[in-house]
């Protein structure tokens, strides 16, 4: 029964997508790296190159400014103050630097206050008893 099975199954043509994945897998397993004309990457180079004219359009590396060399950088206190009070960024850019440590120290405790909260409420479901397909309260 099972010779029908594989015998009724014809192998796919040489030139096919199937027979590239079939392949493919067989690098894989056997030598743990693809061969240059299985790997789908390397194709899509080369296809790349042929369609672009050698020219791969990948953005030459570095050197990036400094951050402080930036001029749009904005304080990462800024931006949590903004998004923590719903207020613009501008309107949080002209926050003193006192009242945004301020501001954003209380924050932080009620965050910190609530997560305990929740800590305690998990722990204390876990060691109730349950039994099983009983309705939750």
């Amino acid at each position: 029964m099972l010779r029908d099975v594989v015998g009724a199954c014809a192998p796919p043509a040489v030139n096919s997508d199937e027979y590239r994945i079939i392949l493919r897998d067989a690098y894989l397993l056997n030598r743990g790296r693809f061969a240059s004309h299985v790997d789908g990457r390397t194709q899509m180079s080369v296809n790349s190159e042929r369609v672009t004219g050698g020219h791969t359009g990948r953005a030459a590396a570095g050197p990036y400014p400094d951050d402080r060399e930036r001029r749009d950088r904005v304080d990462r206190d800024v931006l949590e103050l903004a998004r923590r009070t719903a207020m613009s960024v501008a309107d949080a850019q002209r926050v003193t630097p006192d009242v945004r440590a301020s501001v954003l120290a209380g924050v932080r405790r009620c965050d910190a206050a609530e997560v305990r909260r929740q800590a305690a409420e998990l722990q204390r479901r876990l060691a109730e008893p349950s039994t099983p397909n009983a309705p939750s309260t």
